[in-house]
């Protein structure tokens, strides 16, 4: 048998792509990252009022919990979080239990809202829908909501139809999951910037500065220069420049944060930012003068001031 060695440039080539393969698949890997299993609720309504309106919904919280445990994943007990949370919310101040402030308060990485239904098969069967949504925290991106319908049944034990419903529709759940964050790794997390210069700012996107090198080029011109080489940069599209404001739709954000191995979020975006926008000189400014950034975050949208 012959044997055939590789020129350099293809085993490099081999080599480079075992290496983001055997990266990519250690960052989609369950164990990677902390999830939650929550109750669905409307806007503003209070978690603690959900609960205790259904016994079978807390029950198959911890069912659902227990079986993704078994699965490998990492998952943080949402009965136990829940109660530390009202216990500090009492300590601080009486601040309804949302599901907004319950996460700020946990933190997963990505949370799985759970609502149940229990509804007639006539003439005499019952049969339960368990409606799962899944999304990263971070972006408040939806990954892969899915409907699990269950088969029809005499008995009306909520709880068993439900457990009954997830356990058949489970392979399809951790498919779709693996596969939509399988997506996110190789396309990237969309998110929208609006960026405005305030009123007294000084200077507009017109305005000129330069850059580190020395090169010199307008401010939009060193934003845009900015997103074109962060990870996944690019792709994105201005909308409605002028003078003072300018938007960017569709920036991409890489699945992960190299540094600290958690989902990248927009606030990193926005440090990325500052530290990009506090290295150009405008020209009419003394050295010592930088541009100051103010940033709110909702979900996928940022909305950045320039002072």
């Amino acid at each position: 048998m012959k044997y055939t060695l590789l020129p350099p440039i293809v085993l490099a080539f081999f080599l480079q792509f075992s290496y983001t393969l055997s990266a990519q698949q250690g960052a989609l890997s369950p164990s990677a990252y902390k999830m939650m299993v929550i109750p669905y609720t409307q806007k503003g309504e209070a978690i603690s009022n959900v609960l205790a309106k259904s016994q079978t919904l807390r029950m198959f919280l911890l069912e659902f919990q227990s079986m993704l445990v078994s699965n490998g994943f990492s998952v943080s007990d949402f009965t136990s979080m829940h109660q530390n949370f009202l216990a500090d919310r009492v300590m601080k101040e009486a601040v309804s239990d949302s599901k907004a402030l319950f996460l700020d308060y946990a933190d997963p990485d990505i949370y799985i809202e759970v609502e149940l239904k229990v509804s007639n098969c006539p003439p005499d069967m019952w049969k339960a829908t368990v409606n799962l949504k899944p999304w990263l925290t971070a972006t408040d991106h939806l990954l892969a909501p899915i409907v699990c319908s269950g088969n029809c049944f005499v008995i009306q034990d909520s709880f068993a139809l439900c457990k009954q419903a997830l356990k058949m529709n489970w392979d399809d759940f951790k498919g779709s999951l693996g596969r939509s964050l399988g997506q996110i790794a190789q396309f990237g997390q969309p998110v929208n910037m609006a960026l405005t210069i305030a009123d007294n700012a000084g200077f507009d996107l017109n305005s000129l500065a330069k850059l580190e090198n020395g090169e010199e080029v307008t401010v939009a011109e060193a934003i845009e220069d900015w997103l074109d080489k962060r990870p996944m940069g690019g792709g994105y599209r201005p909308r409605g420049k002028s003078p003072q404001e300018i938007q960017f739709e569709d920036i991409r954000l890489p699945l992960l944060d190299e540094r600290t191995q958690r989902f990248y979020t927009c606030n990193n975006l926005c440090r990325e930012f500052r530290k990009s926008i506090g290295k150009i000189h405008l020209n009419n400014w003394p050295e010592t003068r930088k541009i100051t950034v103010e940033e709110n975050i909702v979900g996928s949208k940022i909305w950045i001031t320039l002072r």
